[in-house]
């Protein structure tokens, strides 16, 4: 039962029409309201559950480039040697 079916007393049936009116209004207004809080609610938990997989990817291309630093490091440790060695066969064979 609405406010105005139940009027009585004092109140106005415009005032009260006038009301049921603007609750009415309201509560769509919060309902949509509500709507949009949970849509932004669910983009910030996609956006967060991307960012962490970007992170993530991010961290294996860390990972991916150290193993290729490291590597590398090996490498130029290894010809550096081996020229060192190169260069004594050379000054023995020279001397």
């Amino acid at each position: 039962m609405t406010y105005s079916q139940r009027l009585s007393g004092g109140a106005s049936l415009s005032d009260v029409l006038h009301l049921e009116y603007e609750i009415e209004k309201v509560k769509q207004e919060r309902v949509e309201a509500a709507n949009r809080l949970k849509r932004y609610e669910q983009e910030c938990i996609r956006n967060e559950r991307e960012q962490q997989e970007v992170e993530a990817a991010e961290i294996g291309e860390a990972q991916v480039l150290q193993a290729k630093l490291a590597d590398a490091r090996t490498q130029v440790n290894s010809l550096t040697t081996r020229l060192e060695e190169l260069e004594a066969a050379l000054d023995e064979l020279v001397d």
